[in-house]
C-alpha cells in the first residue's frame, strides 16, 4: 500500500511539477507580450502620424496625441464623440460616415481622402487609412485609423502643375515658332502644316483617343515637314512636276526631320511620327517601306490627313483638287495605302460633323 501511495503521490508531483513550468511558459509570454505592448504603446503616442480608435458602434474610444494636435483638441475631449465631429462633408457628414463604415464591415479596409475640419472650423485635406480590428472569432470590435494632413503636399503639387502647364505652353508656342519659319521657305504652301495638324488632330479626338495623345499628334502635325528644310527652295516652288532625282530628294525630308527632332526630348514621340508619315500600310511609302501595324497610329492619321490638306490646296505645279476628290483618293486606297478606320473617320468627319479648314 505504501508503494502505491508513493507512486501515486510521484504522479501528482510531476504532474504539479509541468503545470508550474507550463504558467511560467505563460507568464514569461505574457511579460514578453506586456513589453511588445507597451513599445507599441510608446510609439503610438509618439507617431507624428495622426492615430485614432473607433467603437464598433461608431464613437471615439482612443485619440494618440498627434491626433489631439492635428485637430486642436486637448488630451481625452475627443473620446466618446461621434467622428463626424472633425468631418467636413457637409451637409452629409452622417452619411459619409455611415457608407465607410460600411464598406468596413465588409471589406475590412478603407482609404482615401476627407475634408475635415478642427475645432476652431479651419478646414483641411488629409489621407486617411482605416482598418477593421476583429477578436479571435472574427468579430469586429472596433476600426483603427490613421491620418495625414495632405494641405501643403496638395499645395506643392497644384503648384508643380502651374509650372508644368506654363512649360508646357512656352513649349507650344515654340513649336508653333518653328512651324512658321519652316512656311516661311515655302510660302506656296504655308498653313500646309497648320492645316494637317488641324485635321489630324480632329480625326484623333473623333477617333476617343486620349488627350495627351491628341495633343502629340497636333504639334507632330506642326513639324511633320521640318525636314524640308534641307531642301533648295527653289525646288519646293518648282512650277512643274518633279523629276525622279528631285523626287528622291524631297523623299529625304522625312529622315532629317527624325534627325532633327530625336535631338529634342519631346513628351511625344514627335520624331517617329514625323519618320513615318509618309509610309503606307502596303509597304510602298518612305523612307524605310513599313508595313501595316509597324507604322505608328499617329503617323497613320497624320498621312490620311497630309494627303487630304494637300490634295485639297494649290500646289505650284497644279490647281486645288478640292475635298471630294482627296475624300476619293483616301476611299479608294484605304487598306492599301491607308488604314482603314482612320479613312473611315476623316470621310465621317467631313460628310456627317461638317469639319472644313479654317
Amino acid at each position: 500500500m505504501k508503494t502505491v501511495g508513493k507512486i501515486k503521490m510521484g504522479k501528482e508531483t510531476e504532474k504539479l511539477r509541468k503545470t508550474v513550468a507550463e504558467f511560467k511558459k505563460v507568464e514569461a509570454q505574457c511579460r514578453t507580450l506586456q513589453g511588445e505592448n507597451a513599445k507599441l504603446s510608446k510609439i503610438i503616442e509618439t507617431t507624428k502620424d495622426a492615430i485614432f480608435i473607433i467603437s464598433s458602434d461608431a464613437k471615439i474610444i482612443y485619440t494618440n496625441p498627434a491626433m489631439d494636435q492635428l485637430f486642436g483638441y486637448k488630451k481625452g475631449a475627443l473620446i466618446g464623440k461621434d467622428p463626424t465631429v472633425f468631418n467636413a462633408e457637409e451637409p452629409d457628414s452622417k452619411t459619409f460616415v455611415k457608407n465607410t463604415l460600411e464598406i468596413l464591415k465588409k471589406k475590412g479596409y478603407w482609404e482615401g481622402e476627407i475634408n475635415n475640419k478642427k475645432k476652431d472650423g479651419t478646414k483641411f485635406t488629409s489621407h486617411v487609412r482605416i482598418r477593421a480590428l476583429k477578436n479571435g472569432k472574427g468579430e469586429i470590435t472596433s476600426f483603427l485609423s490613421t491620418e495625414q494632413d495632405t494641405t501643403e503636399h496638395n499645395n506643392i503639387k497644384n503648384q508643380l502643375n502651374e509650372s508644368v502647364g506654363k512649360l508646357q505652353n512656352v513649349l507650344e508656342e515654340t513649336i508653333h515658332a518653328i512651324a512658321l519659319t519652316i512656311e516661311k521657305r515655302d510660302l506656296f504652301t504655308a498653313g500646309h502644316q497648320r492645316r494637317v495638324a488641324e485635321l489630324a488632330s480632329a480625326i484623333a479626338k473623333e477617333m476617343n483617343l486620349p488627350e495627351d495623345k491628341i495633343t502629340g499628334i497636333y504639334m507632330a502635325g506642326l513639324l511633320h515637314d521640318i525636314g524640308k528644310i534641307n531642301i533648295p527652295a527653289e525646288l519646293l516652288m518648282k512650277p512643274s512636276k518633279l523629276n525622279k532625282l528631285e523626287f528622291e530628294l524631297i523623299k529625304n525630308h522625312p529622315q532629317v526631320a527624325y534627325d532633327i527632332l530625336k535631338e529634342i526630348e519631346f513628351p511625344w514621340p514627335l520624331a517617329k511620327i514625323a519618320l513615318q508619315h509618309h509610309e503606307r500600310m502596303n509597304g510602298s511609302g518612305y523612307p524605310n517601306g513599313l508595313k501595316s501595324k509597324d507604322i505608328i497610329l499617329e503617323s497613320r492619321i497624320l498621312a490620311v490627313a497630309d494627303v487630304v490638306e494637300a490634295m485639297s490646296s494649290a500646289r505650284p505645279y497644279r490647281p486645288a483638287l478640292g475635298i471630294e476628290k482627296a475624300l476619293e483618293e483616301i476611299s479608294s486606297k484605304k487598306g492599301l495605302l491607308y488604314d482603314t478606320k482612320v479613312v473611315n473617320t476623316c470621310v465621317n468627319l467631313f460628310k456627317e460633323r461638317g469639319f472644313r479648314f479654317k
